[in-house]
């Protein structure tokens, strides 16, 4: 493999808060006062009770909680009943979180080539994302410290990047045939000039903005993928990705001397990115039917059970809705659409 010449597991997600801005964890069966919404922004599907310095995991079902005073640590998608003499805590639907994996910068230390310029070309370089368990993952966003030989004040820059998403072979490496995704010549977003180092070589925070590309996950077990950059440098000289050895999130960095075919792991070194898309439980959040134009079809004899927490208002009414749509034989007849089933809560 060749360097420059010279000499966390898995995706993290945005803290859980309740409507009034407080910690999840806050919340206690003693001090609710009614039910209240939790946004659901965990990436674990149970709920984690601690009561007399115990800690159980409840399935995603309803559970009587029988203490007089127990923190809720973790939202899920269901309604948690408390006692009779309790408030319910009640939390949202599965939606998406904005979640990432980053490994970061530790002050430029190396770099290592994955370029057509120089004198590497058939080198490329790979970092493992890891999807927990009971999670889907949607990339949308790559950020990535690129290496540039060239001064980019003078107008040197990324002039594309081909973006390759490999599954994992099963022993810890990217699999050559299984691709989840190629974007060729992707053109970068941003890049920003962040330092010159090693005499000749600019650093460049580069940013892509990519189609969701879902990354699935799997019931009870994390499972990783692999993402490949390969750096076209305007000038024609070489270009690379920024490397550490001070810390590594998952699996060291994956190297290919033949342009994929085979993969090798580096021995210490790990690459230096930012992974970012949204979190959502397997098989993904409710279709969104916040619209007229996204309304669910329904026919006769249909019964839809959903809520208005995560909707907005688009019918100009003072509340949240949802859209729906029926439609008819083309000859008269007599439709009931009804709400008033005995559990609607309006």
């Amino acid at each position: 493999m060749l360097l420059f010449c010279f000499c966390a597991v898995g995706l993290s997600q945005a803290q859980q808060t309740g409507e009034d801005g407080s910690i999840a964890a806050s919340y206690n069966t003693e001090n609710v006062s009614g039910p209240i919404s939790l946004t659901y922004l965990g990436l674990d599907r149970n709920l984690v009770i601690n009561s007399q310095n115990q800690t159980r995991l409840v399935s995603d079902s309803d559970y009587t909680f029988d203490s007089s005073s127990m923190p809720y640590q973790m939202g899920v998608n269901n309604a948690y009943v408390a006692p009779s003499d309790r408030q319910a805590l009640v939390f949202n639907n599965p939606i998406r979180s904005t979640c990432n994996e980053e490994n970061p910068s530790n002050g430029f230390e190396n770099g290592v080539f994955s370029s057509p310029g120089g004198g590497s070309p058939q080198q490329s370089l790979a970092a493992d994302i890891t999807v927990p368990a009971d999670t889907d993952f949607s990339l949308t966003t790559i950020n990535a410290n690129i290496l540039l030989q060239g001064v980019f004040a003078n107008g040197d820059m990324i002039t594309s990047v081909d973006i390759t998403v490999f599954g994992d072979d099963g022993t810890g490496k990217p699999d050559p045939a299984n691709i989840i995704a190629d974007f060729p010549g992707t053109v970068p977003d941003s890049q920003l000039y962040l330092a010159t180092v090693f005499t000749s070589y600019d650093i460049l925070d580069t940013t892509f903005e990519l189609p969701a590309t879902l990354l699935e996950g799997q019931a009870g077990a994390t499972t990783t993928y692999w993402i490949r950059l390969y750096v076209t440098n305007s000038n024609g000289n070489t270009a690379g990705w920024e490397s550490t050895t001070a810390t590594s999130n998952g699996n060291l960095m994956a190297f290919s001397l033949d342009f994929g075919v085979t993969w090798n792991i580096d021995a210490a070194q790990d690459l230096v990115y930012d992974f970012i898309g949204e979190c959502s439980p397997i098989g993904g959040p409710p279709a969104d039917n916040d619209t007229c134009g996204t309304a669910f079809t329904v026919e006769c004899g249909d019964t839809v059970v959903s809520d208005t927490l995560t909707n907005t208002d688009t019918g100009g009414n003072a509340a949240p809705d949802e859209w729906y749509s029926f439609t008819g034989t083309g000859s008269a007849e007599f439709v009931t659409i009804s709400l008033c089933d005995g559990g609607t809560d309006y």
